[in-house]
């Protein structure tokens, strides 16, 4: 029985103890391969594959810095690892750093919180992750980590803050809050409104929102990956995502076979799919429309230095 207690360090122990390809962890190494390919593919875009906290794991880390142009990676961050060379950790390294500036962003309104622009405070640093005992087998991996800290939350909301590890440049105060404006709202965004999507909208809804989203990111005509791997994607089971596919294929919506779906008919595709995918494309280009570009490629953010 898991309840007992020597079942329970029994399952950890063995748990630890599976290779990486074993454990459910693995779904995010396969995703990140899978944008790493068709970065190699165009070497003229900048590919960023953003994920949340459960995939901080040390070996997605070192495979994102395997090749140095190779597809970057944006994770929050979940663990309060030991740093290389420091008595502190991850977490009080972070909030021992100086503030390097202040950054407003717009919060959307959600069923517990009302819309808000909240002003943020940026730290950032380079840090050098050390893995964990029981991934002895592993190197350290030196990555960027830049932290947002909510000031002045109203009353009796919870200040928010997120801590971001990333193996993109994040070395200056610009660089880090493109990071925060970029991918943290959004990714907020496309969480809960994915949750929305999940209960409320079918199989077939949501792999035609799933497929438009990818084609807007990776402009590839045809996508490989695994059904096993869509339907983790999607919260449902490889055999759902088989007969959803074929009845978007028979509607000459898509071209499908097994581990590869490429889009016929755009237009069709979009009349099947539910709102979230024009919710979540509205808010992308609301947070990505005000970044504007300057000299060698960077992004100006609306936000103030500190002196």
């Amino acid at each position: 029985m898991l309840g007992a207690r020597p079942a329970g360090v029994w399952q950890k122990a063995r748990r630890h103890a599976l290779p990486i390809e074993d454990k459910e962890s693995w779904r995010w190494i396969n995703g990140y391969q899978a944008v790493a390919a068709v970065q190699r593919r165009d070497p003229h875009i900048q590919l960023v594959s953003v994920a949340d906290r459960e995939a901080d794991i040390c070996e997605l880390f070192e495979e994102a810095l395997r090749e140095p142009d190779s597809a970057k990676l944006l994770v929050r961050a979940k663990h309060n690892r030991k740093l290389q060379a420091e008595q502190e950790r991850l977490f009080e390294t972070i909030h021992a750093k100086p503030i390097a500036g202040y950054q407003s962003v717009q919060l959307p309104r959600q069923h517990n919180r009302a819309k808000r622009e909240d002003k943020l405070a940026i730290r950032f640093a380079s840090v050098t992750l050390c893995p964990p005992k029981t991934r002895s087998g592993l190197a350290n991996v030196e990555v960027q980590m830049v932290l947002a800290q909510e000031v002045d939350a109203p009353e009796g909301a919870e200040p928010i803050e997120s801590a971001l590890l990333t193996t993109a440049a994040a070395g200056s105060f610009e660089q880090a809050c493109e990071k925060v404006a970029r991918y943290t709202q959004a990714l907020m965004t496309q969480i809960a409104q994915t949750a929305v999507c999940y209960r409320h909208h079918s199989v077939d809804q949501r792999l035609s929102r799933w497929r438009l989203s990818t084609a807007d990111r990776l402009p590839e005509g045809e996508l490989v990956m695994t059904e096993e791997l869509v339907a983790d994607l999607l919260g449902v089971r490889r055999e759902s995502v088989t007969k959803a596919a074929r009845r978007l294929r028979d509607a000459g919506y898509i071209r499908y076979r097994r581990g590869h779906i490429s889009i016929l008919d755009r237009i069709g595709l979009k009349t099947c799919a539910c709102e979230c995918f024009g919710v979540v494309k509205k808010e992308l280009g609301r947070l990505l429309l005000p970044l504007l570009p300057l000299a060698g490629g960077e992004a100006a953010v609306v936000s103030q230095h500190v002196a």
